[in-house]
């Protein structure tokens, strides 16, 4: 039985392979089987063709096309890609497409042996898909006027490559509430019993100022709403702080929780801030802390209660620890290298030109 033989193609050419017989593993060069000429060629590619003949995709996105090359074994397969139009759709050495204008294009595939194919592409553009605020509600606890509901409304639409993003926002009560054409919401009057509450609705409008509808048929909108609720907790941004001289202020935040409302960071319209003992430390009704004692390495550690409680009566209320004592130095570095130039003062720590160095303290 015959063996396999295996040939590495190297060059193009022609060659030829004799065959002969062998005797105990010895070449018999007077007993010739055959011989085999072997001509080695290109195989020119025959055709191109795409996978798709049409393909849609949207301004600015992306998407690949592709095309194969007969016969399989063809020498070199390689393809070259180009668009009629690249103010419509562009095309890499790849076969990678973008849109970059709504209109339609012809991406060409060439191959090596001059064969062409095309494919048509259609830019269309994008649909709005959704609408999204970076406010959802604002939660009233005082009859008062809440200064956190005066707010900048801002509006992110999806996909963010969509063009004709036109907003429109308007107010379900505009004797309560008002919004301008670029989202900014004031608020009128306080939020009570008897008005409930208010509700600003982000809608998206055409470049024809017709309002946009997704695949379902629904408006494509957002709403913010205030509304009067009863709080049910109170959350300070930190539960206790430590603070070592006299002067030093603390910037606290709290955040108050509806019973069906998610948080809101509070205002001062919205809760109280009252201090245990104001001979050690104040806070003012943003929930500013400032330490009133002095404080040294023999003065000892006290501490007070920092109290911030809703407007609404509902007693709901949250306590922050606040902790006054002296903390020592526990090391000194400097941000740059200090150049000492009068070295018999060099214990007295006489510093030259470089004496503005910043230093970072820190305690222990």
């Amino acid at each position: 039985m015959g063996e396999a033989l295996y040939l590495e193609i190297l060059n193009q050419g022609t060659t030829t392979f004799d065959f002969y017989e062998t005797n105990n593993g010895n070449i018999d060069y007077y007993k010739s089987l055959c011989t085999v000429k072997v001509i080695v060629e290109d195989i020119k590619a025959e055709s191109v063709r795409f996978k798709q003949k049409e393909i849609t995709l949207d301004r600015e996105c992306t998407s690949k096309i592709e095309a194969n090359v007969e016969p399989w074994n063809v020498t070199d397969n390689a393809i070259t890609y180009k668009s009629s139009n690249e103010n419509i759709v562009t095309v890499d050495s790849k076969g990678n497409i973008k849109g970059i204008e709504v209109g339609t294009a012809t991406v060409t595939a060439t191959d090596s042996n001059n064969n062409t194919d095309t494919c048509k592409i259609t830019v269309t553009e994008a649909k709005i898909t959704g609408i999204k605020l970076n406010r959802t509600s604002y939660i009233c606890c005082s009859k008062k006027i809440p200064t956190g509901a005066n707010v900048m409304l801002k509006t992110t639409v999806f996909p963010s490559y969509a063009r004709y993003q036109r907003i429109v926002y308007t107010s379900s009560n505009k004797s309560i509430a008002s919004v301008d054409s670029t989202g900014k919401v004031k608020l009128l009057k306080g939020i009570s019993k008897a008005n409930g509450s208010v509700t600003i609705t982000a809608t998206v409008i055409d470049k024809k100022g017709n309002i946009v509808k997704n695949n379902s048929g629904k408006i494509i909108s957002t709403k913010y709403t205030i509304k009067r609720e009863k709080v049910n907790k109170v959350t300070p941004s930190k539960k206790s702080i430590t603070l070592s001289k006299k002067g030093r202020t603390y910037n606290l935040k709290a955040y108050v929780y509806g019973t069906k409302a998610k948080k809101t960071l509070a205002t001062s319209s919205d809760v109280i801030w009252t201090s245990s003992n104001k001979k050690i430390a104040t806070v003012d009704k943003n929930g500013k802390v400032t330490i009133r004692r002095k404080i040294t390495s023999k003065t000892k550690s006290k501490s007070v209660t920092i109290t911030v409680k809703a407007r609404d009566n509902t007693k709901k209320k949250a306590t922050i620890k606040v902790i006054t004592k002296y903390q020592p130095v526990k090391k000194i570095t400097t941000s740059r290298y200090i150049h000492f130039t009068n070295y018999t003062n060099f214990t007295k720590g006489s510093i030259g030109a470089k004496k503005n160095n910043k230093c970072k303290i820190q305690c222990g």
